[in-house]
């Protein structure tokens, strides 16, 4: 309702009795999350990021604890001929990409840290926050964007967060709490320790959306100054 029309009716409000549906709320920020498009990244992450690669168990670094090639890379210098021949193809795949390259020293560094950044955002987290990169980044994801590997969709919630307020609040998972309709129908707990602990969770949900609301706000207003300046 405040999109749409620049305040809130409460009586219109009060009147509807129709779920949320979380991943419809937009934002008011053009770009204001990232999604893979394809699966152009899959094997990317899956040789960069994943302890199931085997990339990163390479001596004389085997015994330092290392989860993935990402970390053993960003910590120490790894020579292309610490690699076996069983992993090259891998680390090859990595350089053909434009990931990793090979420095004049023979040691096998990240090519482009700002590519490196997004790409292992998108494999832990699922999603970028475009208006929270720094300018170099922006443009990163820009480029990737046009090339048709990201696609960009401007909602309040982003799709994980969607999926947490859904969980609590509706019916979209089969084991979901469907706080909505228990309170809406009186067929929430009586127990006073499960009231307690639900009003907990309620309260949770109530700071995470104010906190989304705020910080989209904020970004509209960064924005409509970059805009007028």
């Amino acid at each position: 309702m405040y999109f749409e029309n620049g305040e809130i009716d409460h009586e219109l409000l009060q009147m509807s009795s129709n779920a949320y549906n979380f991943s419809q709320i937009p934002s008011f920020v053009n770009k204001k999350y990232c999604y893979t498009k394809s699966d152009y990244f899959i094997i990317t992450f899956r040789l960069l990021f994943s302890d199931q690669s085997g990339l990163f168990y390479v001596e004389p670094f085997r015994n330092k604890g290392y989860h993935c090639l990402y970390d053993l890379i960003l910590k120490e210098n790894v020579s292309l001929e610490n690699f076996e021949v069983f992993q090259l193809q891998g680390i090859n795949f990595l350089i053909e990409k434009g990931y990793l390259k090979v420095d004049d020293n023979g040691f096998v560094k990240f090519k482009n840290n700002g590519e490196i950044i997004i790409v292992k955002q998108l494999y832990y987290k699922g999603v970028l926050s475009y208006w929270h990169y720094s300018d170099n980044l922006r443009d990163l994801i820009d480029d990737m964007v046009n090339k048709d590997l990201l696609q960009f969709e401007d909602t309040l919630f982003n799709k994980s967060e969607c999926d947490y307020f859904n969980y609590y609040m509706n019916k979209k998972f089969t084991n979901g709490l469907d706080l909505r309709n228990s309170f809406i129908h009186g067929t929430n707990p009586d127990s006073e320790s499960e009231l307690k602990n639900l009003y907990y969770i309620l309260l949770r949900i109530i700071v995470l959306a104010i906190l989304k609301v705020n910080d989209d706000q904020m970004l509209k207003l960064q924005n409509d100054l970059l805009d007028n300046n």
